[in-house]
């Protein structure tokens, strides 16, 4: 009767697991927590407790608890120091959390326990190019398409590094080919229309942006396991900047995407933009600065800084060097139109 018992609490319990992995699978993170607490907190589950508290570590890093990750993920590493999902979903954490030694060495010690992973690769690729290392960041890229040479992460972050080095034809080749086999990817489409604005193809951005907000529009719940990555905000304001012309609105959504230190350069790039269209020249040239200190290298914030300096002149991208601001209260108030959107956040001649 005892071991009826025992086997029967085993299957209750592992019934538990499965319907906590579809709640997080479904976006519904509070009802897996939930039930995860039910069995960590049980100690005659305790055979259990490895896989639970790994799974409510990831509940609580998808719906933007950081330290909660942590603290799960910890004991997960305590009761099995193997546990690589841990070090890399600890790692993670960390970096929302701008504790870049921490989550360095834990996608670290996730690479050591799983050199194999193209995932760990780029996690820790991503965390390099962060920090403006770019060389040591393509050895990791690099690593993982040996693994895998049509790895998509690691291809996009290919094309981002080209892209803040100034080469947008590369990076562009690299996303034609990811978007030619991943079309359901928002950004995908978000990063090749910011390519296309520095290439001046003001009509192939546009449809790229509306392509992006499509997509980000139709995210389905499983999808949103990366979410504290605040990609559809940037989407959206990203198109109220650039298709429909409405840069306080965009303003918005940039600083409502705040939080993720992986796109905190690109966030004052564009929130660079959305200053200058208005005419704010001041708050404009602060974000580029801001962009450039934590990556000098940064060839669009460079080259959009230069322009509000009125000492850069592209001939191959028409921006007159004289206009050093956009018209004063931008296309918010009404005032002269502009035939398309500049890429450096400067107004153009009015027809």
């Amino acid at each position: 009767m005892v071991k009826d018992y025992k086997y029967a609490s085993s299957l209750a319990m592992r019934a538990q697991i499965e319907v906590a992995r579809r709640h997080i699978d479904q976006g519904e993170f509070d009802d897996a927590i939930q039930i995860l607490a039910f069995i960590v907190d049980n100690a005659k589950a305790s055979k259990y407790h490895e896989v639970a508290f790994r799974l409510r570590g990831g509940a609580y890093l998808d719906s933007r608890r950081w330290r909660q990750a942590i603290e799960d993920h910890t004991k997960v590493i305590e009761l099995n120091p193997r546990n690589s999902i841990s070090f890399n979903e600890r790692a993670l954490a960390y970096r929302a959390l701008n504790e870049d030694e921490k989550s360095y060495e834990d996608f670290a010690r996730a690479i050591e326990l799983h050199p194999r992973s193209t995932t760990y690769l780029t996690n820790r690729a991503v965390n390099l190019i962060t920090q403006g290392q770019y060389d040591k960041a393509l050895n990791d890229i690099y690593a993982a398409l040996a693994l895998d040479q049509d790895d998509v992460n690691a291809l996009h972050l290919l094309s981002k590094i080209d892209y803040e080095l100034g080469d947008y034809e590369q990076a562009l080749k690299t996303l034609n080919r990811l978007i030619d086999i991943h079309k359901d990817r928002r950004s995908l489409f978000m990063d090749r229309a910011l390519t296309k604005v520095e290439l001046c193809n003001w009509e192939g951005a546009k449809d790229d942006f509306l392509e992006a907000r499509k997509l980000a529009a139709t995210v389905p719940p499983i999808q949103q396991r990366a979410a504290y990555h605040k990609t559809s905000e940037i989407i959206e304001g990203c198109c109220l900047l650039f298709v429909d012309d409405v840069p306080s609105a965009a303003l918005e959504f940039f600083l409502r995407a705040f939080g993720n230190p992986t796109e905190k350069v690109k966030l004052h790039y564009l929130i660079g933009h959305a200053y200058a269209r208005q005419g704010r020249a001041d708050c404009a040239t602060e974000q580029f600065r801001q962009a450039l200190a934590s990556r000098p290298q940064m060839a669009p914030c460079q080259r959009a800084l230069d322009a509000l300096n009125g000492v850069y002149n592209d001939e191959d991208c028409p921006i007159d060097p004289n206009l050093t601001t956009a018209t004063p209260g931008g296309a918010d108030a009404a005032v002269a139109p502009r035939p398309r959107p500049c890429p450096l956040g400067v107004a153009e001649e009015a027809p």
